[in-house]
């Protein structure tokens, strides 16, 4: 197995097809199974993506998940739904 420090891993990344920016798709690049890397890539690109390759360290800084659906299911009275469950907005 190669031995990499996380910020010099390398990920691909598939933004959100709405334009909102956020990362909808990563895979990481694992330099041990370069093969299962490309096929997920080809496979993101058949979906009608476009991919990226950005470094982990970047990729934690991008939002995950469509903003403007994020958005559109905002409920009233100050709640959020998120993948977990309902957020509290400060």
């Amino acid at each position: 197995m190669t031995e990499m420090k996380p910020d010099d891993q390398y990920d691909y990344i598939a933004r959100c097809k709405c334009g909102c920016g956020a990362v909808v798709i990563a895979i990481m690049d694992d330099p041990d199974d370069p093969k299962w890397t490309a096929e997920e890539v080809a496979d993101t690109v058949k979906r009608g993506y476009n991919v990226d390759r950005i470094s982990a360290a970047q990729l934690r800084s991008l939002p995950f998940g469509c903003q403007r659906e994020r958005q559109k299911r905002a409920a009233p009275g100050g709640e959020q739904l998120s993948i977990l469950g309902k957020e509290e907005k400060p």
